[in-house]
């Protein structure tokens, strides 16, 4: 949820979705984030 773009509602969640917290939090205080997936560079054999 967007307040006058002055504050978003971020829910922090599990990764299987279950969230364990909402907070109202400034956009001067928010830090945008990147996520991909990065594939593993070594294989480790067994």
């Amino acid at each position: 949820m967007e307040f006058d773009g002055s504050a978003f509602e971020v829910e922090f969640s599990h990764q299987d979705g279950t969230t364990y917290a909402m907070e109202t939090i400034l956009a001067t205080k928010l830090m945008l984030l990147h996520y991909e997936l990065v594939e593993s560079v070594g294989a480790v054999s067994r």
